[in-house]
């Protein structure tokens, strides 16, 4: 069988088609769904549709950026296996698995420069300076909170 039924019925019956628009009317149902909200979703989509967006063949139809973002964030939020999303969302497991792959590859590729840019020489004296200032701890660069380290005595 070239798709199998269940996959088939997927603008009728999978997550995607069924619930995505409901969901937009509802902003904390989208919220408790994906763990974004609507207006970050459409901004997280803009930045990734170009690189997610494949073409469609004369044997089928590609999936949209937006499924496969919805598809991803799922998947992040979750947790779920790859065979309970390819059952929700009506989408092979492999295929699943190549677009959570992509996604999360492209999400690096494009939000790691904005959202946590290589740090300078600068960066880093500015930090030193901040734990001087408040802790009056000279030279540092950064802190754990909250984590237990054992540190052993070294022989003699």
């Amino acid at each position: 069988m070239w798709v199998h039924p269940l996959v088939a019925e997927r603008t009728e019956k999978g997550h995607f088609y069924v619930l995505y628009n409901d969901l937009r009317r509802y902003p904390d149902k989208f919220i408790s769904f994906c763990r974004l909200s609507i207006l970050a979703f459409d901004r997280l989509l803009t930045i990734l549709a170009p690189h997610l967006t494949l073409q469609d063949t004369v044997m089928r139809k590609s999936i949209s950026a937006e499924e496969r973002l919805l598809i991803t964030l799922r998947f992040l939020a979750t947790g779920e296996s790859y065979t309970s999303l390819h059952l929700q969302f009506r989408v092979g497991k492999s295929t699943i698995s190549n677009i959570v792959r992509c996604t999360c590859t492209v999400i690096w590729q494009k939000l790691q420069p904005i959202v946590m840019p290589s740090p300078t020489e600068e960066t880093w004296l500015q930090v030193a300076a901040g734990f001087q200032s408040v802790a009056n701890f000279p030279n540092c660069i950064g802190a754990v909170d909250g984590k237990h380290v054992r540190v052993q005595q070294p022989p003699r």
